[in-house]
């Protein structure tokens, strides 16, 4: 006999309590949940950042034209968009599609878009270099990344040998090779903690490139990985750069007192 669907609701009770530190076991005796079912909620949002029903694999289907309008508009407004982010998009509109149906939609778009993968940094007085990542990004690609651009743009923006550098914890930051990279520069890496939503200052300043690209609406990957996404990033306002930094210690003391939740930040 098949078993009900949890509603929403609790998903998302589930995973609020998960935010606030409890464990697996806790949550399931609270909420009268079984325990693989609380894992398996939490793993799925922990992927794709969503509590929604996701559609199954082994029931593909193609996406009519009114729901392949909407994807075709977002992609075409944010050329650097995910797949991931429109999954998401079409859960949160009651239409979730697989990621190949996306994938293959978007793909008939005719007038141009795509998509890239970049690097970057800043400081509090202005953006650093900026890189596109070419193929598989792996923790070998990420420290000749660092090794090529950390140390010059450090230098570029008169930092000195004290500055702080900030990552997330992606596996490939984590990795022995990665870590050797670090140590074997001497670089003061800020300690991270496992969940740290407002802290990755780095995020407001994508959304502002993604927003300034999108208004010169280039139409091949060259021309937005050179003409544009470079130009628009070293454009980008130092005085942002400065008020992103100057806002971190507020930013941690209100993640602390969420206890590792969202804040208004």
């Amino acid at each position: 006999m098949k078993s009900k669907e949890l509603s929403v609701d609790l998903r998302d009770r589930i995973v609020s309590r998960h935010k606030f530190g409890e464990g697996c076991r806790k949550i399931s005796a609270a909420l009268k949940v079984p325990m693989s079912t609380v894992a398996s909620i939490i793993r799925k949002w922990k992927k794709f950042k969503t509590t929604r029903t996701l559609p199954r694999a082994s029931r593909p289907s193609k996406l009519s034209d009114r729901r392949r309008r909407p994807l075709v508009r977002e992609v075409t407004k944010y050329l650097m968009v995910t797949l991931s982010e429109l999954q998401r998009s079409s859960v949160e509109r009651g239409e979730p599609s697989r990621r190949t149906t996306i994938s293959a939609a978007i793909h008939q778009v005719k007038h141009g878009g795509g998509s890239i993968m970049l690097w970057g940094c800043f400081s509090a007085a202005k953006t650093g270099r900026l890189v596109r990542i070419k193929g598989k990004m792996t923790a070998a690609v990420y420290s000749d990344i660092l090794d090529e651009n950390l140390l010059q743009s450090a230098l570029d923006l008169r930092l000195g040998r004290r500055f702080i550098f900030q990552q997330v914890n992606d596996p490939k930051h984590t990795a022995r090779i990665s870590k050797e990279w670090l140590q074997d520069n001497s670089m003061n890496v800020l300690e991270w903690p496992s969940q740290s939503p407002d802290l990755n200052l780095i995020e407001h300043l994508c959304r502002d490139l993604k927003m300034a690209v999108h208004r010169r609406f280039p139409s091949k990957l060259m021309v937005l990985e050179k003409g544009c996404c470079k130009e628009e990033w070293a454009k980008l306002a130092t005085d942002r750069c400065a008020k992103l930094v100057a806002s971190y210690s507020k930013r941690l003391e209100a993640v602390i007192a969420a206890k590792g939740a969202s804040t208004k930040y």
